[in-house]
């Protein structure tokens, strides 16, 4: 968050906070980081919510643990940060609190725990035609708003991921922690692809002429052929600048990862930065 502070000109001051190290939830440590991010985003009105809430998530994406993401982005695609199958406790629902919904179909869980913490939790990703685990979430998210939620604690202990045909961690087709029929995460005997030629982006007209700069964040998948695909914006700048970056990026190549010797397909995130000298 601070550096997207800094490269969109705001206040980049951040505490350094102290957390008890500890298994079980511990609402101190919620209402403390709740009260810092919320001084942050004060002091900085030109990042917006979804902008924190991007960054938020690439960075527990980066991190060493990566907190084994599940999220469904704003386009309705699924995503994990990689592929490992759930292990360890269920979902651990506190027995206090206000009930905010649930549990439904894929075991959504909403509730109201004291100091304004909203307490979610829900075993699967569903999004089907009757069911978007996106729409539902967010359904009970304004609910936990209105009912003067300050801060959100997501309990996904046991969550099996899945979207729409998915198996295990899997989204789209994918199986077992694939994506769209088996996409890799580097790591465990996975190789990175290299970028071999990588054309920097052009500039939108709307962007230079408010010289609007900064970093666009893409999802893709890099086949087996070094080509990238499926395409999909974790982190916007807007202003065209997106649409640029994946105009650019398509034309990326890439000496492609390799598992066991062989090249295989993976999913990495890349970054495109927009400057103007």
């Amino acid at each position: 968050m601070k550096t997207e502070a800094r490269q969109t000109g705001g206040a980049e001051d951040f505490p350094a906070l102290e957390f008890q190290d500890v298994s079980e939830s511990v609402l101190g440590d919620f209402n403390k980081f709740a009260d810092a991010a919320a001084a942050f985003a004060a002091r900085n009105a030109q990042l917006g919510a979804s902008r924190i809430a991007d960054v938020a998530i690439a960075g527990m994406i980066s991190a060493s643990p990566d907190c084994h993401t599940y999220y469904v982005n704003a386009q309705g695609s699924g995503f994990l940060s990689r592929p490992v199958r759930s292990t360890g406790t269920g979902a651990l629902v506190p027995s206090g609190g206000t009930s905010l919904g649930g549990p439904d179909q894929a075991g959504l869980t909403g509730k109201m725990l004291p100091g304004g913490i909203a307490y979610i939790t829900w075993r699967d990703f569903i999004s089907q035609s009757n069911y978007k685990i996106g729409d539902t979430v967010r359904a009970i998210l304004d609910k936990a708003v209105a009912s003067g939620a300050r801060a959100w604690l997501f309990d996904l202990r046991g969550n099996g991921g899945g979207v729409g045909s998915g198996e295990g961690p899997g989204f789209g087709p994918g199986h077992g922690g694939g994506t769209g029929g088996g996409a890799f995460r580097v790591g465990g005997g996975v190789s990175a692809p290299k970028a071999i030629y990588s054309p920097d982006p052009e500039y939108s007209e709307e962007a230079r002429k408010v010289k609007h700069m900064g970093t666009v964040v893409l999802w893709l998948v890099v086949g087996p052929d070094g080509k990238p695909r499926d395409i999909k914006v974790l982190r916007t700048l807007g202003l065209g600048l997106d649409e640029k970056a994946i105009e650019a990026v398509k034309n990326w190549r890439f000496d492609p990862a390799k598992k066991d010797g062989k090249p295989v397909a993976v999913q990495i995130n890349v970054e495109v930065n927009f400057h103007l000298y």
